[in-house]
């Protein structure tokens, strides 16, 4: 969720019904009488955009306490202990959904506000930017409570469901915020809305590996939307997948010479997807090699010297420790080149060395994981190098997946040291 979408929308009530209020009588919800509370509504609506202010300058927690909390406690004074079921509506057409839904459920309710509902859902996002997701969740469903036709509310919670990985509840989730969307949705609003709900589609279908539906999705956001520049790095992604996956088929073992190793097509779940031959425009560079997973895991094995002599036999030797430096730097350079607006490098670093055994001895290893944000996609990404048969290896392997993952190649990097080793 980006907050310039966020104040987006906060600013869009301005230009449709702030401040109206409606009762709902079970008998004849036609002949409800509108009540303006309009100069309330905008005083409050005023401080809901203060906070949004806040959080868009990284001060989350006062635009909760000073804002949002603030306009909360003065529609819980007035409605708070209402006999009747309150809903929250941006549009009339959303109010007269609310409207319809209690008259056929014979229940009393009032259709009041978009700004309460908007300040429980800033509130929520507010507590995801100060690292409480889990606090943030009762805010979010309470404004679902009140705005349950909210398309963007709706998407928020299917990037909850997202990054719980649980995909089955996040499709069905943006899918029912493409309709809110398209039905409900304020005509300030809706190409808004519309495109958060078919982003999240989209990613779903990445994930799930259903590539030409995601493809097809993020055109649609083009077409929506030619200025969709996330739609637009996400469609170049999403089509360099399927360029990659269309060019596995034809892969052969590959022998490393002068050593003589050589790489299968498939290590584990990894699938040998490109050989490149870097000595011939950069000496010392040797080769690369790459493979990728089902999982979205990418893996370059880079077999070099980097023209150093004598080679050293250790990765703890001060040339390899450089050498080391320079790839960690190049990486979250790598990754500040493509970041975009809001990225975030690094959130975190680890770096470890150690010995680590195999079939033919142990092997001296460096180790860096990092999780950065390219594209606001959050990605782990893992560094190790060793030295074996007089050449520096180097593995890095990352995973592309949108979402925080404690998963780790282990597996991978065992079988390629012990190819090393070999």
């Amino acid at each position: 969720m980006k907050i310039k979408c966020l104040i987006l929308s906060v600013c869009g009530f301005c230009f449709f019904n702030t401040g109206w209020a409606q009762d709902v009588p079970t008998s004849d919800p036609a002949s409800a009488v509108a009540q303006s509370d309009s100069a309330e509504d905008n005083l409050q609506l005023q401080l809901v955009n203060e906070g949004a202010k806040l959080v868009a300058s990284g001060k989350s927690a006062e635009a909760i306490s000073n804002y949002f909390d603030k306009v909360i406690a003065t529609y819980e004074a007035k409605y708070g202990n209402s006999k009747i079921k309150i809903y929250s509506a941006r549009s009339s057409t959303e109010s007269l959904a609310y409207m319809l839904e209690a008259a056929n459920n014979k229940v009393s309710a009032k259709v009041v506000s978009s700004v309460w509902s908007m300040a429980f859902f800033l509130k929520s996002y507010a507590l995801i930017e100060i690292h409480r997701p889990a606090d943030s969740y009762p805010f979010l469903d309470k404004a679902l409570e009140m705005s349950p036709k909210n398309s963007h509310f709706l998407s928020e919670l299917g990037n909850r469901y997202q990054n719980q990985k649980n995909w089955t509840k996040a499709l069905e989730t943006y899918q029912l915020a493409e309709e809110a969307a398209k039905g409900f949705s304020p005509e300030n609003s809706k190409k808004i809305d519309l495109g958060q709900a078919w982003r999240g589609l989209a990613f779903v279908y990445v994930e799930q590996n259903r590539l030409d539906e995601a493809e097809a999705i993020y055109l649609k956001c083009l077409e929506l939307s030619s200025a969709d520049s996330a739609a637009a790095r996400e469609l170049k992604y999403v089509r360099g997948l399927k360029a990659k996956h269309a060019g596995l088929q034809n892969l052969v073992p590959y022998t490393h010479m002068p050593t003589g190793i050589v790489f299968p097509v498939k290590v584990e779940n990894y699938q040998l997807s490109q050989i490149q031959n870097l000595e011939l425009s950069q000496p010392g560079q040797g080769i690369k090699i790459s493979y990728v997973n089902p999982d979205n895991f990418n893996a370059e094995i880079s077999v070099f010297n980097s023209g150093l002599t004598p080679m050293p036999t250790s990765a703890t030797d001060p040339a390899i420790q450089n050498l080391r430096n320079k790839e960690v730097d190049s990486l979250l350079n790598q990754a500040k080149s493509v970041g975009g607006p809001g990225a975030v490098l690094p959130r975190k670093t680890i770096s470890l060395a150690g010995s680590w055994p195999t079939a033919n001895g142990k092997i001296d290893l460096l180790s860096d994981a990092f999780i950065v944000y390219p594209q606001g996609r959050a990605t782990n990404d893992n560094l190790y190098i060793w030295i074996a048969k007089g050449f520096i290896w180097k593995v890095r392997v990352t995973k592309v997946a949108g979402t925080l993952t404690s998963e780790t190649p282990v597996n991978f990097l065992k079988y390629v040291m012990e190819l090393s080793a070999s």
